[in-house]
């Protein structure tokens, strides 16, 4: 893998504090919303961070649970 093609093992919290401006924007609230959060985040986050981990964030932020 390359050096700096992914984001940090920190990144979890980058993903959280976007995720929460994205949400914040689109009035998002509950796990429903989940899909109109994805497609505002992910293209800032493609190629730096795994989307698995982004949608974890994004539905844990959103009160998913499992």
């Amino acid at each position: 893998m390359l050096q700096g093609t992914r984001v940090s093992t920190g990144s979890r919290d980058e993903i959280a504090a976007r995720a929460q401006t994205v949400s914040r924007e689109t009035g998002a609230s509950s796990p429903a919303d989940q899909g109109t959060v994805m497609r505002q985040l992910m293209p800032s986050l493609r190629g730096r961070a795994d989307g698995k981990l982004v949608a974890e964030v994004v539905g844990s932020l959103l009160g998913r649970t499992s």
